[in-house]
Order: C-alpha cells, then sequence, then structure tokens
C-alpha cells in the first residue's frame, strides 16, 4: 500500500464497501472512455466505493447515485462545461456543485453555473481539506 493510500484509509469516517475487480474497472473506464487516476482506482481494487466524514465518493457499486459510470454520463448530459477526460467522483448535493478527477490525478469542482476549477492536486489532497 502506498503512502497516499495509507493516508486515505486513515481520515476520520473512512469505510469502504465491496472491492472492484481489474475487469470491472476496465469495464468502466471503457464506457465513459478514459483512464481513472492511479489514487481512485487503488480505492476502486480495495474498496469499490468509499466514504469518509463529510463525503460519499463514487465507485464500482450496484447504486445508481453512487456508480461512477452513471454519475459521469449524468454529469456529461446535464455540462457542457464537464470535461470529457474526468470522471465524477462526488456529488456534493449542495449549490449543484460536483467534483470530478482526471487521470493524472487533479480534482475539479464544477458548479451550476459550469464554472470549473482545480481544487486539488489528488484524491488523498481534496479529501484531507
Amino acid at each position: 500500500m502506498n503512502r497516499n493510500f495509507e493516508e486515505l484509509v486513515e481520515l476520520p469516517g473512512f469505510s469502504g464497501f465491496k472491492p472492484a475487480s481489474e475487469t470491472a474497472i476496465f469495464e468502466a473506464e471503457s464506457a465513459l472512455g478514459l483512464r481513472f487516476a492511479p489514487d481512485y482506482r487503488n480505492a476502486l481494487l480495495e474498496y469499490g466505493c468509499i466514504e469518509t466524514y463529510g463525503h460519499e465518493l463514487t465507485g464500482i457499486i450496484d447504486s445508481k447515485r453512487l456508480n461512477v459510470v452513471n454519475a459521469t454520463e449524468d454529469m456529461r448530459s446535464i455540462y457542457q462545461e464537464f470535461k470529457p477526460d474526468c470522471y465524477v467522483i462526488e456529488d456534493t448535493y449542495i449549490d449543484g456543485i460536483i467534483i470530478c478527477q482526471n487521470a493524472s490525478g487533479s480534482v475539479f469542482q464544477l458548479d451550476s453555473s459550469g464554472a470549473v476549477r482545480k481544487i486539488a492536486s489528488s484524491l488523498i489532497e481534496y479529501l484531507s481539506e
């Protein structure tokens, strides 16, 4: 387990669900036409979907709301500004704010006006704020 991943599981209120298989991750990436960042991919392999105090992330899970493919496809259909190389990691349910990540690990915030801004360089940085 790498240092960043160890930090992830030590976050307050951390819990994981059922690990995702490499096949399920590959299918999700293929459906979205992108690659997941290494930190997100590791979280999927280990836990499938995670939550920490204050955050409920998407993942590979049998839930329309928390499934990364469903959530990303929904946001792509709503927001033209949603970057095609990004996937939804969290719908905050606050003022239409969506949190997404790209393959290099950068985390972005998309608001209901369509404004996009980088808010973190990694998943652990985002969750630690």
